[in-house]
């Protein structure tokens, strides 16, 4: 494994040789058989570096790791405008996981409507007490716009409970009159 004498006082011939082609070379560590194999090492370490720098950019992080463009807002974090002042009624055609798509009962009369087929974008983001839906489901939901078309949002399956009725249909919370006792009595209550 080692070079002889002979070896090295032949590389150190063949690196003066070179000298002039080469700027790695330093002359003055031809003079031993250390400096030959240094200048040999020396040579290596440059060829190795060169290919290096020809293999081009791996999988590391890129050019300045943290620095760069802040993530836009996708899918359900988009900016919203509500178009809806009442729920509106749909059935769900699609549900993928996180996400489906729900066709309104009634067309709807917006620039934006006819972009994916007629049909509103929902995320599980947007259900109210379910935590997911199934096609077939019939729900009820306001409408919104954003950048990437229209979407249903405070959605629920119908026959749960919504909130916002509740509130509508029992007022204020205050004290009930004798035509609303009489009324919830009629009913069975």
């Amino acid at each position: 494994g080692g070079l002889s004498l002979d070896d090295a006082a032949a590389a150190s011939s063949s690196l003066r040789q070179k000298a002039g082609q080469s700027s790695v070379v330093d002359l003055a560590a031809t003079s031993s058989v250390g400096g030959s194999i240094a200048e040999l090492k020396s040579l290596d370490d440059h060829s190795g570096a060169t290919a290096r720098r020809a293999q081009g950019k791996g999988k590391g992080k890129g050019k300045a790791a943290g620095k760069g463009k802040a993530k836009r807002p996708t899918g359900p974090d988009l900016p919203r405008t509500r178009l809806s002042t009442e729920k509106e009624t749909g059935e769900v055609v699609e549900w993928k996981g996180k996400y489906g798509w729900i066709t309104p009962r009634k067309p709807l009369d917006h620039p934006l409507a006819g972009k994916h087929r007629g049909r509103l974008y929902i995320h599980s983001q947007d259900l109210i007490s379910a935590g997911s839906l199934a096609s077939g489901t019939v729900c009820h939901f306001h409408v919104f716009s954003d950048a990437s078309g229209l979407g249903a949002e405070e959605c629920v399956v119908d026959g749960e409970c919504d909130p916002e009725e509740e509130e509508e249909e029992w007022g204020d919370g205050g004290e009930w009159t004798d035509e609303e006792w009489a009324k919830w009595e009629s009913e069975g209550g």
